[in-house]
């Protein structure tokens, strides 16, 4: 029974590993968004374009 339990916490350990994995990326990705999202407005303003008239 002891194995037993120690498979199943392995495969918790490791699910939770994968999971602290996904939610880092997606906090990354949100990050970046939002760094894109400014870039973007820069380069418009720099080129002359009116963003906001276009959303």
């Amino acid at each position: 029974m002891s194995q037993v339990d120690d498979l199943q916490n392995s495969r918790i350990e490791s699910l939770d590993v994968r999971l602290r994995s996904v939610e880092q990326a997606v906090v990354e990705l949100a990050q970046l968004s939002k760094w894109i999202k400014y870039g973007v407005l820069v380069l418009g303003a720099t080129l002359g374009i009116d963003i906001q008239s276009l959303t």
